[in-house]
């Protein structure tokens, strides 16, 4: 992988940083979705909302930068547990 500074013309570069990606500041990055076959009138079962939560967990998160990825924040992940029903 190479971290390429990006500028539009006449604007300074943005740098592929945490804070950048985080931000949206820097344009080349999007979110990775995992979605869930859910019926909108019951719960999610007992190992799909462990499994998630551990997806949204801090150690859940340190895995996904260890694989190079940047983490989501805390209270991005609260709101998509919310959206589950977590």
């Amino acid at each position: 992988v190479r971290l390429v500074p990006i500028a539009k013309r006449g604007v300074n570069y943005v740098s592929p940083t945490r804070t950048n990606i985080v931000s949206g500041k820097y344009p080349l990055s999007r979110y990775l979705y995992v979605y869930v076959n859910k019926h909108p009138d019951y719960p999610l079962s007992p190992i799909e909302a462990e499994f998630i939560r551990f997806m949204f967990s801090a150690q859940g998160q340190a895995l996904v930068e260890k694989d190079g990825y940047v983490p989501i924040t805390a209270d991005f992940a609260a709101e998509e547990l919310k959206k589950v029903g977590l």
